[in-house]
């Protein structure tokens, strides 16, 4: 059965956090505040009428790819900046988010995983991208396919490569450095390769301070992914080569 989506207020998004704040040391957490979803003092309807079912998602993938289904024909600035609404989806699936996790199943992380704090127009892009739900829905509709290796860990997971990468506004907008990610960190079956987000020569880390010092002297992140792995220094070499 589809539910209304609504937008957390200000009072919803403190009682929220209040819960979060108060259960992360519980495991599992109690029962989510559910009340908090439909009663008017904690929620508000949006400016269009959108409908969600409670899925079960095992990837941020599939969250994502559903969640961009859902908001397809909704306005993307209203999206992008709505912080109550991405507080109110993370709260609707808030036991799917706790169970699909691969540490600390049904622990709660914290707040900022599920509560997004924006402004109109003053966008702090590193909070942002903490948030479980938004950052997969915006490599999604961004990326398409080319973000499906990076959003192949659990919903309930933060994934250290995926935020090395959109952790900075400037890579994770870019379709051909995402495309790069994908040719070194990932085999041909999709799994990510060993050591990809450790300290090593060629890591993701590595890329990334390395991306930082030929935009400098480069337009790199305007560059075709072919471009951009003819500068790469030798160390990358070895991670281009294996499958």
């Amino acid at each position: 059965m589809a539910d209304i989506v609504r937008q957390l207020t200000k009072q919803g998004i403190d009682a929220f956090r209040d819960y979060i704040q108060n259960n992360r040391q519980n495991s599992p957490a109690q029962n989510p505040p559910s009340h908090l979803l439909y009663q008017s003092t904690y929620s508000e309807s949006l400016s269009q009428h959108i409908e969600v079912d409670r899925n079960q998602f095992y990837t941020k993938y599939e969250a994502a790819s559903y969640l961009h289904r859902v908001f397809e024909n909704f306005d993307q600035a209203e999206i992008s900046y709505n912080g109550g609404l991405w507080s109110w989806i993370s709260l609707y699936y808030l036991e799917e988010l706790l169970s699909a996790k691969t540490i600390g199943k049904n622990r709660l992380n914290a707040p900022d995983n599920y509560i997004l704090e924006v402004k109109q127009g003053d966008l702090k892009w590193r909070e942002y991208s903490h948030h479980l739900l938004v950052t997969p829905f915006y490599l999604y509709r961004r990326h398409g396919e080319e973000a499906r290796m990076l959003l192949a860990g659990p919903v309930g997971s933060r994934m250290d490569l995926t935020f090395e990468i959109v952790a900075r506004l400037q890579f994770a907008r870019s379709h051909e450095f995402i495309k790069l990610v994908n040719r070194l960190y990932f085999n041909s079956q999709g799994k990510m390769k060993r050591g990809a987000s450790k300290e090593n020569p060629g890591s993701v880390r590595r890329l990334i301070s390395v991306f930082q010092q030929l935009e400098l002297t480069y337009d790199i992140l305007n560059m075709s992914c072919e471009k951009m792995i003819d500068l790469l220094p030798p160390e990358f070499d070895e991670w281009l080569d294996t499958q």
